[in-house]
């Protein structure tokens, strides 16, 4: 059952897709179902995820409804947060 970051990538990016509209508010709140599922994804603590999601959201979030450019940022936050560096078991 080994996922490779291909199909990783794409499950992240059909998620946020599928779900954009509540997890750009639940980002915002930094709370709620579609952050918290957003945050297996990564292998996160849900709390520490929905926590770095709102701090960054300004920096997460387009002008217009994009679900690749939300991920590439997120993934930039990521890459740029030693909390989730540290306790994300699946960070791209």
């Amino acid at each position: 059952n080994c996922v490779t970051a291909s199909d990783q990538t794409a499950r992240i990016r059909n998620f946020i897709e599928a779900n954009y509209a509540s997890l750009v508010t639940d980002m915002a709140k930094g709370q709620g179902e579609s952050v918290k599922t957003l945050s297996s994804f990564y292998g996160c603590n849900s709390e520490m995820f929905a926590t770095e999601m709102k701090k960054n959201y300004e920096t997460i979030t387009p002008a217009q409804e994009d679900a690749t450019f939300v991920m590439v940022n997120i993934n930039k936050v990521m890459e740029t947060s030693k909390d989730l560096q540290t306790h994300c078991t699946h960070a791209i």
